[in-house]
């Protein structure tokens, strides 16, 4: 069962950006156990607001047709882990310090079991996560 979390409609952008990225990492990665692989959904829809080829904000990224659909919902719970992750990404994409996931990579797909990032929509070629990763595991 999912434990949400109340926070003021009034809250600044970026803890607006911060519920967004909850809601699509527990659709899209909740049930994977590592914090880095839940987090890197993350930072494929950051990715995509940094890029030239996407919208410029994390609810356009999300929101955008053919993008995400099903794996985003406003009504989607925030669970406190997944909203702490995703403040934490957001600190780190100011900073710049401690991405888990290339800035060339802006597309995904999962198992179930694990999320598989590439830098093409159709490549085959898939993240090998060789960064070092900020979450203990």
């Amino acid at each position: 069962m999912a434990v949400m979390i109340s926070i003021c409609a009034a809250s600044p952008k970026g803890n607006a950006d911060a519920i967004a990225l909850a809601q699509v990492m527990w659709h899209e990665s909740a049930d994977i156990p590592s914090d880095a692989e839940k987090v890197a959904v993350a930072w494929c829809v950051l990715n995509r607001v940094d890029s030239d080829e996407f919208p410029d904000t994390v609810i356009e990224v999300l929101e955008q047709p053919g993008q995400f659909e099903g794996g985003y919902d406003p009504d989607y719970p925030v669970e406190p882990e997944l909203y702490e992750l995703a403040l934490d990404v957001l600190e780190r994409w100011e900073t710049g310090e401690g991405r888990v996931l290339p800035k060339d990579y802006l597309y995904y797909h999962g198992d179930g079991k694990h999320n598989y990032f590439r830098k093409e929509y159709d490549s085959t070629e898939y993240w090998d996560w060789s960064l070092p990763s900020p979450y203990k595991e």
